[in-house]
């Protein structure tokens, strides 16, 4: 599906665009993004399946877990609100990877789907806002890093 008005108007309020894109701006890029609804429940995407796209969560929850080394057992990394941007390594310049966590919903959910080709022109046609738009998510995988990096200090 792709994005109509009332989803422009989500991302801008919900996914935090708007500190980065003028209005005029988001209302020309828009197009670029597509709407993806999850139900309770319903996967995102799996530990394993192809990287091929970045999410930002427009409504709803979603938890993320990787696989443990016992079958069916899972340990959960965090839980995602709105704002949150997931599958950040689809964009990296890193083709041909595949997804190192499995990403659900834990309640009803909308996902705004952006593909590495897109954020490309993305990039090229708002140099300006992208950059601040890319040094953001940067800050935000710097905290995680640095979150995941604390807990498994505790373990050891």
């Amino acid at each position: 599906m792709s994005m109509d008005e009332k989803y422009c108007k989500k991302i801008e309020q919900n996914a935090g665009f708007k500190r980065f894109f003028t209005e005029s701006q988001l209302a020309e890029i828009c197009h670029m993004f597509r709407v993806r609804k999850l139900s309770k429940g319903e996967f995102l995407f799996r530990e394993g399946d192809p990287g091929d796209s970045l999410a930002f969560l427009v409504s709803g929850r979603l938890e993320i877990k990787k696989q443990t080394e016992f079958p069916g057992k899972y340990f959960v990394l965090a839980m995602f609100n709105p704002g949150a941007f997931i599958g950040e390594m689809a964009i990296a310049g890193t083709s041909g990877h595949h997804r190192s966590v499995t990403v659900t919903a834990i309640e009803d959910s909308t996902v705004a789907i952006l593909t590495p080709a897109d954020f490309d022109k993305l990039l090229s046609t708002y140099p300006g806002p992208s950059v601040r738009l890319l040094r953001a998510m940067l800050k935000i995988v710097s905290q995680r890093l640095r979150g995941a990096n604390e807990r498994l200090a505790t373990i050891f």
